[in-house]
C-alpha cells in the first residue's frame, strides 16, 4: 500500500502524482531461497496547469525507493509527457528490492521539489 497514494510536485504545485497499480512479487531462486521483491507500479501523472501552459514532462530517473536497511534504490524509469490541462498513466516501471530488505518510502522528485510516500507490504 502507498500513504499518500497522491501527492502534488513542482514548485507551482502543476503535477498531481497518483501511485496506480502498486504489486510486490517476491522472488526466488530454484532451491527456493528468496532473491529479493519486485515492486511495480504506474503513475497518473495530471497537469495541473491551465489550458495553453507549460506541458510537463516528468522522468523517474531521479525517484528513489527508501528500505528498511538505510539504502536507497533508483527504478528502471518510465518518461510522461502531460499537456497542460491533462492526464496520463505511465507503462509500469519497477523497482527491484534485494533480498532480505522491505520498502518502507518512495522519494518522487519533480522540478527541484520532493514529496514521500509511504510504502508498506501486507
Amino acid at each position: 500500500t502507498a500513504t499518500p497514494d497522491s501527492v502534488r510536485l513542482g514548485k507551482n504545485k502543476e503535477a498531481a502524482v497518483k501511485i496506480k497499480d502498486l504489486t510486490a512479487i517476491e522472488l526466488s531462486n530454484p532451491d527456493g531461497t528468496s532473491a529479493g521483491i519486485e515492486l511495480t507500479y504506474k503513475l497518473e501523472l495530471t497537469n495541473k496547469n491551465t489550458l495553453g501552459g507549460n506541458t510537463i514532462g516528468f522522468a523517474t530517473t531521479n525517484f528513489r525507493l527508501e528500505l528498511d536497511n538505510g539504502n536507497k534504490i533508483p527504478p528502471s524509469s518510465v518518461y510522461l509527457d502531460v499537456e497542460a490541462d491533462a492526464t496520463k498513466v505511465s507503462d509500469v516501471d519497477k523497482f527491484i528490492i534485494p533480498a532480505g530488505a522491505k520498502p518502507t518510502g518512495l522519494n518522487l522528485f519533480y522540478d527541484q521539489t520532493r514529496a514521500t510516500v509511504k510504502l508498506e507490504i501486507k
